[in-house]
């Protein structure tokens, strides 16, 4: 089973510059190449900040990029997101959870979790009581597939500085839930705009470049004031989930 995996696309409107990169045309390049090559994957999981400003007409092209990929896509909210223009551009797997976007997919005899984690006008990350009780009640009611957890925001710290201070509130118990679960296999997160690997208390996790723009790693230090993107190629991730593994792959590539 292979679950293609984009994050942090922040798309702008049709041609426009985000920091001297082209969203719009490194979307594009990414479709274009999962077509080429990964028509086969079940699904297209897209884990949030898909477009850059929240407003209605980078939704639009978004919609109208996501027409023409190969591969049903999954759709998150990220922190640059707007929820109701989101569910009204795109579509979305039912049924979802009844105020946010958050829903189970099964891919095979796989499970995909993917929760949302927006704190409307913040950019760091929460999932409140009305989120966590629909995913306790998904965990209760299968407690035997083995899954992969979803998120835009990463549960722990990473030892990024400045990423850092945006994770997700309560992180440390929603592991502990996750935990008690059981059949919690892996997590996938964005937000960070880095390839992270590692555990949190041996939970294994990873985090995925940005198709927009990469973060620099913290060395030198760096802040919002003088950040500027590293000069490193986007990329998507390829997940293969077999019976007893899941193994993620990362294919960069060159856009234009």
């Amino acid at each position: 089973m292979k679950i293609i995996w984009l994050s942090d696309l922040h798309l702008v409107g049709s041609g426009e510059l985000l920091f001297g990169c082209n969203p719009t045309e490194q979307l594009q390049c990414a479709i274009d190449v999962i077509n080429q090559y990964h028509s086969d994957a079940a699904y297209c999981v897209l884990s949030g900040d898909l477009v850059d400003s929240g407003d209605a007409a980078s939704y639009q092209q978004l919609s109208q990029q996501l027409a023409g990929l190969q591969v049903p896509y999954l759709p998150m909210a990220g922190n640059h997101d707007n929820r109701e223009l989101l569910k009204e551009s795109l579509e979305l797997p039912q049924p979802l959870d009844t105020e946010f976007i958050q829903y189970a997919v099964q891919a095979g005899h796989w499970r995909l979790l993917l929760l949302d984690t927006l704190r409307d006008g913040h950019a760091d990350g929460q999932l409140c009581e009305q989120r966590l009780r629909w995913l306790q009640m998904e965990l209760d009611r299968d407690q035997k597939s083995p899954t992969l957890v979803f998120t835009h925001h990463p549960l722990l710290p990473l030892n990024l500085p400045m990423q850092d201070q945006e994770s997700l509130h309560s992180g440390e118990q929603l592991l502990s839930r996750l935990q008690k679960a059981g059949n919690i296999r892996h997590w996938c997160f964005g937000h960070v705009h880095r390839p992270v690997s590692g555990s949190f208390d041996g939970l294994g996790f990873t985090a995925i470049q940005s198709i927009a723009m990469q973060a620099p790693l913290p060395y030198p230090n760096w802040n919002w004031d003088t950040f500027k993107p590293a000069d490193e190629l986007p990329a998507f991730g390829i997940i293969q989930l077999e019976r007893k593994s899941a193994v993620v792959h990362f294919q960069q590539f060159r856009p234009g």
